[in-house]
């Protein structure tokens, strides 16, 4: 009876020859397991040439992106480029969900590592010395009308910042080779400084008042605007990323990077810190030579959880399980944002990001992801096809990870036909 009603509902869409192969496909069929991590599939595309060193495009390696932030009601982006969409926005664009421009007419000298929002103002840090002819060494701040340095500036490559009151007013907190705090008049090591470098900072409150924490070589670090304290031993690698995060039990610090333990309890690439203890953060099934590079909390329409993007890697935990997105490529996203632009709330992902296939790839070091593989064209080939009809016949009933899930909703079934068929024999993409 299963067959039957398959059958009836697929003949007024698909050729009797395929009809035949379809349900020879179906006999022997059995659901696949699926593993602990669910799989999110779907499709990354960006609509132009990205963000790039040449005004056509990029077919290699150099330009990047460190760093994507919501501004002004667009997409700020950062890192080392020269061309946004193919027009000159070198190393800071904005996007406003179809096109790119400048964010204004003087832009930074060198590569930008850092941004950060706060009270209609967009601070930067990076490698730069001046904003147009206005000198501005590492740390910059765009009011929405003109930019402005801070002071003398500063050494080395800041890539992070944060805004803090201590107890003396808010002050601008900036980490790269030390970490430096901007009194207003002037620039100092913050507590005498953290030689072995700052790889990010954030605001998390452990109990006992908000404070400004700090990861490193050096490890994990607290500042509560009169002393340091380590927190929870070494990691035995490299942290590189914090984020505060509300897991249902109340927020706690996370701390993603290069590691297996921390202050000695088993943790690979994540941990979880209560104010008291480390602990594991379930089980991401990743392997120990992978470096988380950004932990971000976001909301990508279905709730707020926390992203973590490594090289090959993005996947997110909601408090109670982790889910992996399925990547095209083989470069580095660095760095995720959700974009709530025309098209509404969409995932985006940049680093040295290379999408298509040799040799009609291209860099555009920037993709959006579409949940799902909306036109049923799973082999990536630019059309609907007996191809893409094969690999869903091979994975019908499986649940997880499944590369024949056109709508992404973790199994494979009558839906996903529908939309294989609705589209087949059509171009997509």
């Amino acid at each position: 009876m299963y067959r039957v009603a398959l059958s009836s509902f697929l003949r007024p869409f698909i050729p009797s020859s395929l009809l035949a192969v379809f349900l020879c496909g179906l006999v022997g069929l059995t659901p696949q397991a699926s593993g602990q991590i669910q799989i999110i599939n779907g499709t990354w595309d960006w609509p132009d040439q990205g963000l790039t060193l040449f005004p056509e495009g990029d077919i290699d390696e150099g330009a990047f992106v460190n760093d994507l932030l919501p501004y002004g009601g667009r997409l700020a982006a950062a890192g080392g480029f020269v061309h946004a969409g193919g027009l000159l926005a070198p190393c800071l664009a904005v996007w406003d969900g179809q096109v790119w421009s400048a964010l204004s007419s003087d832009a930074p000298n060198d590569s930008v590592w850092t941004l950060l929002e706060s009270g209609g103002s967009l601070y930067l840090g990076g490698g730069f010395s001046f904003i147009g002819e206005i000198p501005a060494k590492r740390v910059a701040k765009w009011d929405g009308f003109s930019w402005s340095g801070f002071g003398n500036g500063l050494p080395g490559t800041i890539v992070s910042l944060a805004l803090w009151d201590d107890g003396s007013g808010v002050s601008l907190y900036a980490g790269g080779n030390n970490i430096f705090k901007w009194d207003g008049l002037a620039w100092s090591l913050v507590g005498g400084g953290i030689p072995s470098g700052v790889e990010a900072m954030t605001l998390f409150n452990d109990g006992s008042g908000t404070a400004l924490y700090i990861c490193g070589q050096g490890g994990v670090a607290k500042w509560n605007g009169v002393g340091w304290t380590s927190i929870g031993g070494t990691t035995g690698g490299l942290p590189n990323t914090l984020a505060v995060f509300n897991d249902g039990s109340g927020e706690k610090l996370y701390l993603g990077g290069y590691f297996t333990a921390v202050g000695g309890v088993p943790a690979v690439c994540v941990a979880r810190w209560d104010g008291e203890s480390w602990s594991a953060v379930g089980n991401p099934e990743l392997t120990p030579d992978v470096a988380i590079e950004q932990l971000r909390v976001l909301d990508d329409g279905s709730g707020p959880a926390l992203f973590a993007v490594a090289p090959g890697v993005l996947q997110k935990w909601d408090g109670q399980k982790w889910t992996r997105y399925v990547l095209p490529w083989q470069a580095g996203p660095a760095t995720v944002q959700v974009f709530d632009g025309p098209a509404g709330p969409m995932l985006h992902i940049a680093g040295s990001i290379d999408l298509g296939e040799y040799p009609q790839h291209r860099y555009t070091n920037i993709a959006r992801f579409t949940r799902g593989f909306a036109c049923g064209d799973f082999n990536r080939d630019g059309v609907t096809d007996q191809k893409d009809l094969g690999i869903l016949l091979a994975v019908f009933n499986c649940t997880g990870t499944c590369s024949g899930d056109a709508d992404g909703d973790g199994d494979v079934d009558q839906a996903d036909l529908g939309i294989l068929l609705a589209h087949f024999g059509q171009k997509c993409g």
